[in-house]
């Protein structure tokens, strides 16, 4: 990706770039799952990676549990969340936390469907957690 190339080639403002380089391959994940109409919570078990940086931000502020970050649409969601706060305006960002919010309202409604699988209780806890940290003032 363009953004790997120039954090590794260029000298200057490579700060700026460091959440980027880190973490954009993971919000590629959730595009492409949104492309291709795949449901997100297909394959919802908690696997072995977490990527470090992500780690580091998920233990200083958000405080999602291990077994969650572990969940790879939970870590690929962060991520893109992150990249969100982080390069977006101020206007984006107001407009995503009300539709953010719509779609909180929509998950606790259909709570029942999901009450005794632990594996998406577990996803949407992350999900509400990360809405809840990252979009409320």
């Amino acid at each position: 990706m363009f953004v790997e190339h120039y954090y590794s080639d260029v000298f200057f403002n490579k700060d700026n770039f460091k959440m980027s380089n880190e973490l954009l391959k993971f919000a590629k994940n959730i595009r492409n799952k949104s492309a291709h109409s795949s449901p997100l919570i297909l394959f919802i078990k908690p696997g072995k990676a977490i990527n470090p940086f992500l780690k580091e931000q998920n233990k200083n502020y958000i405080k999602l549990s291990e077994s969650q970050l572990r969940v790879k649409r939970i870590h690929d969601i962060f991520a893109t969340f992150l990249l969100h706060k982080t390069y977006c305006s101020h206007g984006v960002q107001e407009n995503k936390k009300e539709m953010l919010n719509d779609y909180k309202i929509r998950l606790h409604r259909t709570k029942d469907y999901y009450s005794s699988n632990i594996d998406i209780k577990r996803f949407f806890t992350a999900i509400n957690i990360l809405i809840d940290k990252l979009y409320q003032y």
